[in-house]
């Protein structure tokens, strides 16, 4: 069988050779097949997973002023059953910061809300949600969602992407955008007296003051009828690629990013695709380099290579499996997904061992050129 492993992040701008940072490239294409695939697209960041669906086979398309539906996938992907003619969308909170003349976002993981503090929040906050006809619901993991049985059509920037823009800049737009705005100051008004806030600058945290809603709307065309998982396992950190699995026919299952090429998963990855296609998303990479830790992106990349994608190879080689390396998105210096061809590499049983490398720096142009459809059809049976 076939394991597919995407990698956020495993290329970047004024890095050097891509087999210069993670060795096993060189490896596994010298005795296979090596080339580039074109995973962006310039209609969405990559970050946001329109490749991944191309791969798949799904649509991945905003209707007319409004949100491509991260809400209702985020929902599929966390195991929950979405009305798809609801509208959906995710909760999050950051704390904005007076930058001379404009209030900028912080990346939510600066602010680290705990279990606690997040259940405190959706205890205060799901009432004034339900004011306004809208369900907060909390998972297990501590993602929340919200729906609202009328559609809305609403233009929102994902929150992971907003750190360092202007409040001013990325305010909600669309037939509804005035709508979500109230319930945004709504919730500033709530947390600006809220307790865990008083706590945490007791304490010297950051605060939380600003709550924000992204991926708002319904279902798309397309995206509305979830099938019997039987494609294969496909695992992620990531709910919205796990929602956009479900709808693809394959079954997802949710991973720590900070612990998802630890050699100890090996084991359990190599169940996983045991006598089934599976596809690995790692986003480690691109995290990193979100907050410009571009030193330990690089880092982490050759420590992934040699502690965990080395030996998972040597394994799949015992089985005669096939193993696919690619990556899902380039880097910009400042850390975003950019448009541009990513390299990819395959071979199947004792190719994915072979000792020799390329005897020269391989000239990834020079292999099968794929975008990401024509890569799904070819890797995914």
């Amino acid at each position: 069988m076939s394991l597919i492993i995407l990698i956020d992040g495993l290329t970047a701008e004024g890095d050097p050779a891509p087999e210069k940072i993670c060795p096993i490239l060189s490896r596994i294409g010298s005795g296979g097949a090596f080339g580039r695939v074109a995973f962006a697209s310039d209609q969405t960041p990559p970050e946001l997973g329109a490749g991944i669906a191309a791969m798949l086979g799904l649509p991945f398309m905003a209707p007319e002023g409004g949100d491509v539906p991260l809400g209702y996938l985020a929902a599929l992907g966390l195991g929950l059953n979405p009305e798809p003619k609801w509208s959906w969308c995710r909760l999050g909170f950051t704390h904005l910061r007076q930058e001379k003349d404009r209030l900028v976002f912080v990346s939510p993981q600066r602010t680290g809300l705990s279990p606690g503090e997040i259940d405190h929040l959706v205890g205060d906050l799901g009432g004034m949600f339900g004011d306004e006809g809208w369900q907060l619901h909390a998972t297990p993991e501590k993602h929340l969602l919200l729906s609202h049985p009328e559609i809305h059509a609403v233009q929102t920037r994902d929150l992971a992407l907003l750190e360092g823009e202007s409040m001013l800049d990325r305010l909600p737009k669309g037939v509804h955008g005035a709508k979500i705005n109230q319930l945004l100051i709504a919730g500033q008004l709530l947390l600006a007296r809220h307790p865990i806030n008083r706590q945490r600058a007791e304490n010297g945290r950051l605060t939380v003051n600003t709550p924000w809603l992204w991926g708002v709307g319904p279902a798309s065309e397309g995206l509305d009828v979830v099938p019997p998982p039987t494609r294969g396992s496909f695992l992620t950190s990531d709910p919205v690629v796990a929602g956009l699995a479900r709808v693809a026919g394959f079954a997802p299952t949710l991973i720590d990013a900070e612990t998802e090429t630890q050699p100890d998963r090996i084991e359990s990855l190599l169940e996983a695709c045991h006598n089934q296609s599976t596809i690995l998303h790692l986003r480690a990479p691109a995290i990193l380099a979100r907050h410009g830790l571009h030193d330990k992106r690089r880092e982490e990349i050759s420590r992934m290579s040699r502690a965990f994608l080395e030996p998972l190879a040597a394994h799949l080689a015992k089985r005669d499996d096939t193993l696919i390396i690619s990556g899902h998105f380039t880097l910009s210096d400042q850390g975003h997904g950019v448009d541009g061809a990513v390299p990819w590499v395959a071979a199947s049983g004792k190719n994915l061992t072979r000792s020799t490398l390329f005897k020269r720096r391989p000239d990834w142009a020079g292999g099968d050129a794929l975008d990401a459809t024509t890569f799904g059809s070819r890797w995914l049976s």
